[in-house]
């Protein structure tokens, strides 16, 4: 793979959510509920390292569209929809975060866990809020444009 300067744009935005989940962890260890949040943090942890490392795979594959048989025929379709099937969960994932993170007011809910991050480290929140929103936004970009290019 040879990545684009947008593409290490979006690599490096991706420090944003993964310090934001660490950081939501730490804010977190005197609360009650913390094994909850430990195992949210760590589970978008692992997505956010994932979809970067399936970007990397899915933007290098090339996939043949020359069929000697049928056999073959099926397995190049099975592949291929498996392919396109994953890139659509993560840019609908993606889209989805940056949807409820950007428009949806969780902070002044009761319950909600920004409530208790603002209280213990605002400044920190709102350095890395607008790198993840710029991470789940232009990945969404990305996974639909290697989508659009596989699909053709």
């Amino acid at each position: 793979m040879n990545p684009t300067g947008f593409e290490y744009f979006v690599i490096f935005a991706c420090i944003g959510p993964i310090l934001q989940s660490i950081f939501t962890m730490v804010a977190n260890v005197q609360t009650d509920i913390f094994s909850l949040f430990l195992t949210e943090e760590i589970t978008n942890i692992l997505h956010i390292c994932i979809q970067v490392v399936f970007y990397a795979y899915a933007k290098s594959i090339q996939i043949r569209t020359d069929g000697d048989d049928e056999n073959s025929d099926f397995e190049l379709r099975r592949k291929r929809s498996i392919l396109m099937g994953v890139l659509s969960y993560f840019a609908v994932c993606n889209f989805a975060l940056w949807v409820e993170d950007s428009f949806i007011e969780t902070r002044s809910s009761e319950t909600s866990w920004q409530r208790e991050y603002f209280d213990n480290w605002p400044v920190i929140y709102n350095i890395f809020n607008p790198l993840s929103l710029v991470f789940r936004f232009n990945s969404v970009l990305l996974f639909l444009n290697v989508l659009f290019d596989k699909r053709r």
